[in-house]
């Protein structure tokens, strides 16, 4: 195909013919670079690509999952770091292959450390040589086995960023600082930072984590990092909802992994932050929600009206609150994926407060129903608000619009003549343009939005809104409204 991109996807589809395969092994570095990620690639063809193929081909070729053993050796004594990088992620790498790239730069030692299927013998050795840096990855690493958590648990707390399997020059000093321990605060002894990394993130045997609890007794930062991982056991879960420190209560509260019954304990925490911290923007439990948006404290109930998806129940009990702020929280969701329910929107079109309703103007996906309340707002700037938020992609019903056709305050009428016979004009019917051309404080507004193949117009509205006109503008005006017709 004479379509590079074609040739790039054909590149990439699955069970590829070995005649393609020698094909496109020939095609452009563009199209190679595809290839090369292909599981289906047979052997002669990754040697291929393997001799003939440039940095991105080769990075490509060793991140596939299906690079022969031979490849690997090759590529493993690459020049180019990034080739090698790539390698050290493969979940395929050989066994030697791995213990050759133990022994790399730093940037691959980590790559390689992150890699969650290498055997425990490795892990043990990587960890034992390794930098801090490359320590810490492996303790994220969920692959890494019993004995290597076992032998990061028990690394001790140190007062730099020494070895904290003490194999440092500065056993003088730490042997002074142990001395003074007894004396230091809970909160002033950090542990290894490999150490906070398993707690928040590794795949912790319920034994380790009662180790990591107790230890914890004396350290916040290790129960709070413990109270984020995502496998702790139900009696561990109870022991870091009952600990004095907010944040570790605020960390398993936020965890979303933890039992439905140490959630409902945190809802009474005397701690607003704890409380927030429970809520969820995807499978929050109902009554938990409910709840929250009845708190006492306004800074959770605006966190609540703040969610992207919330039940109507709490949404009613938010719109009604006594709070301004909270209230206008329902209105300042970030990514409003979801709709505020069509009860919510008209309790905030009837809302005492003027600004809450303008804010509710330029909410997204206003309701037909909402709209005409607002439309008929006692007060003007909401209604002329409602009218400057609209768009052809935010239209204004025929309804709405021939209620604000006829609004007793000129600027609302004539915001609404431009919306409807300006550029990206917003869809309305003819009795309404009959309304606006017939209104003289309108229709200069109109004559003035007009772009030529701006919005199309009935005879009966031509007729009424060039009547009277001197000669040039009738003829400048009939001209714009024509070139709509012929578009």
């Amino acid at each position: 195909d004479p379509d590079i991109d074609i040739r790039k996807y054909l590149a990439r589809v699955a069970d590829l013919l070995d005649g393609v395969q020698q094909q496109l092994a020939g095609d452009l570095p563009e199209v190679q670079h595809e290839l090369a990620g292909n599981v289906a690639l047979n052997a002669e063809i990754q040697q291929r690509l393997h001799e003939t193929g440039d940095v991105q081909t080769l990075s490509a070729l060793a991140c596939n999952q299906a690079v022969i053993v031979l490849l690997q050796t090759r590529l493993a004594d690459d020049n180019n770091v990034e080739v090698r990088t790539r390698l050290a992620h493969n979940p395929v790498l050989a066994g030697p292959i791995a213990d050759k790239l133990i022994d790399d730069v730093e940037v691959v030692q980590e790559a390689l450390a992150g890699n969650r299927h290498l055997s425990d013998v490795q892990y043990l050795r990587m960890y034992k040589a390794g930098s801090a840096k490359i320590r810490e990855v492996l303790a994220g690493n969920t692959g890494i086995g019993e004995d290597l958590m076992t032998l990061i648990c028990q690394t001790k707390a140190t007062a730099d960023s020494g070895d904290p399997l003490g194999n440092s020059d500065s056993t003088t000093f730490l042997g002074y600082m142990s001395t003074i321990k007894p004396f230091m605060s809970w909160q002033e002894q950090s542990p290894a930072k490999e150490k906070l990394v398993l707690a928040a993130s590794g795949n912790l045997p319920a034994h380790l984590q009662s180790v990591l609890l107790t230890e914890g007794a004396q350290s916040e930062p290790l129960l709070e990092a413990l109270a984020g991982n995502s496998t702790l056991t139900k009696p561990v879960q109870q022991a870091l909802a009952g600990q004095k420190s907010a944040k570790v209560r605020g960390r398993l509260a936020a965890n979303e992994d933890v039992d439905i019954d140490i959630l409902r304990q945190l809802l009474s925490d005397p701690v607003a932050e704890v409380r927030a911290a429970l809520l969820r923007d995807w499978c929050m439990d109902r009554a938990m929600e409910v709840e929250l948006a009845r708190d006492k404290d306004a800074s959770v109930r605006c966190a609540v009206a703040a969610k992207d998806y919330s039940g109507k129940t709490a949404q009613l009990l938010l719109a009604n609150d006594s709070d301004i702020i909270v209230r206008s929280h329902l209105l300042k969701r970030e990514k409003c994926v979801s709709t505020l329910h069509t009860q919510t929107q008209e309790m905030l079109a009837r809302d005492s407060y003027q600004p809450i309703r303008e804010l509710l103007t330029a909410y997204p996906k206003l309701k037909p129903s909402v709209q005409l309340l607002l439309a008929k707002d006692p007060v003007a700037s909401v209604r002329l608000k409602l009218v400057e938020a609209s768009s052809c992609l935010r239209q204004l019903t025929l309804e709405s619009q021939r209620i604000l056709a006829k609004d007793h305050d000129s600027r609302v009428r004539q915001e609404l003549a431009r919306k409807l016979f300006g550029p990206f004009a917003i869809p309305s019917g003819e009795d309404v343009q009959l309304t606006l051309v017939g209104d003289p404080d309108v229709r200069l507004a109109i004559i003035a939005s007009l772009r030529y193949g701006s919005t199309r117009v009935s005879d009966a509205v031509k007729e009424r809104l060039i009547e009277g006109l001197d000669d040039d503008t009738r003829q400048t005006v009939e001209e714009m409204l024509n070139s709509c017709e012929e578009d």
